[in-house]
């Protein structure tokens, strides 16, 4: 003999289907916000910008980069680190407008990360303040430490190279700098452009 399940039971995954399309469109990922914090995100944006001074100051110089006018440094650069005259390194680097830097090397192999993130800041007529970071990991992919280079560099008279001095070392794990490891040098670079 069949045995007859109660209407609730027959019916129970159509009203849950039915509950879940009704409440779906209320449901987001990110809480609604009110227009009293849309307004204050737009207040931190504005304060966040250069004041109009200061751009008038960054873009007082031109240089070779698409026909922006920005501090001599923004762009990308085909740079050479050198250490008692043996390479370094050798990397593509790009200086953006915003005080941030990137450096792709060609030396290390990117399972090791040959990416640096950094930051500049313009300290004279020509020349400028770097650090920048990178991980360092060991053959096996486990991180080591972290890699930090500060920089001088003077931007040459034609905007299309650059001279300068740094200072590597890599911080390991604990903080401690490795001092095997602590090296400074010299670095040049020629702009790299479209044409």
């Amino acid at each position: 003999m069949r045995s007859k399940l109660p209407v609730i039971a027959k019916t129970a995954p159509i009203m849950i289907v039915v509950l879940c399309l009704v409440l779906a469109p209320a449901a987001n990922a990110c809480p609604t916000q009110s227009t009293a914090m849309r307004l204050n995100a737009l207040n931190m944006s504005a304060r966040l910008r250069p004041a109009p001074a200061q751009l008038a100051t960054t873009q007082a110089t031109a240089n070779n980069n698409g026909g922006f006018h920005g501090p001599a440094i923004v762009g990308m650069w085909e740079v050479t680190l050198l250490t008692g005259g043996a390479v370094y390194d050798l990397a593509f680097q790009q200086f953006h407008a915003d005080g941030l830097e990137m450096q792709n090397s060609g030396i290390v192999p990117p399972i090791l990360d040959n990416i640096c993130w950094g930051l500049w800041r313009q300290i004279g007529a020509r020349t400028f303040r770097l650090k920048h970071f990178g991980w360092t990991f060991d053959a096996d992919g486990n991180n080591t430490g972290t890699f930090v280079l500060t920089a001088t560099i003077k931007v040459g008279v034609g905007e299309n190279s650059y001279t300068g001095t740094y200072v590597a070392d890599i911080l390991l794990p604990s903080g401690e700098p490795d001092p095997s490891q602590h090296v400074t040098g010299t670095m040049s670079a020629t702009r790299l452009t479209i044409e």
